[in-house]
């Protein structure tokens, strides 16, 4: 009976580290921290929270596409979409 549940223990241990994760399709990478493009990224949401999205229009290539609800815009676009949506909530 001991042995039993030993063997029982071990095959759900050993099944249990053979689990592989799965991704769905729209899940690609990792996250990582502290690089280049999270950095980027800070710096356009310090932007927005501060009110001043001028100088974050050069992080976009010239013939970006931002794809927001749908819908296709310039990066500049976007961007004052963003702003002009930030005046309607109240602070």
């Amino acid at each position: 009976m001991k042995n039993t549940f030993y063997i029982l223990f071990l095959s759900l241990f050993i099944l249990s580290c053979s689990t592989t994760e799965t991704k769905s399709e729209n899940q690609k990478g990792i996250i990582e921290q502290n690089d280049t493009k999270s950095s980027v990224m800070d710096a356009f949401n310090n932007a927005y929270l501060a009110d001043d999205m001028t100088d974050q229009v050069s992080i976009f290539t010239e013939n970006a596409v931002a794809r927001v609800n749908g819908q296709e815009m310039s990066p500049t676009q976007m961007m004052e979409a963003f702003m002009s949506g930030k005046s309607l909530t109240t602070k």
